[in-house]
């Protein structure tokens, strides 16, 4: 029987060159989701908290073997600043 591995251990096998269980899965596919979530893409584009909506969206839909992070690492911080002020 073939391990079992997770989305890091798939990852850092294939690193090192090692067959895994089956070949690793990264999707991008954020704005393509922006209808399913009932958005446009101009929406998602410009508006932070939707786009961050988008991105978790795609993560719990098509899950991913490698840690992805945002387009903008500062999306998370863009949001906070616009609800404090």
């Amino acid at each position: 029987m073939v391990k079992q591995y997770t989305g890091k251990e798939r990852m850092e096998a294939v690193f090192r060159r090692e067959h895994t269980d089956r070949i690793p899965v990264v999707l991008s596919l954020n704005i393509h989701l922006a209808p399913q979530a009932g958005y446009d893409l101009n929406e998602v584009r410009l508006d932070p908290e939707k786009a961050w909506e988008i991105f978790m969206l795609t993560e719990e839909t098509l899950p991913s073997d490698m840690v992805r992070v945002p387009a903008s690492v500062y999306l998370p911080d863009m949001i906070q600043a616009r609800q404090e002020s």
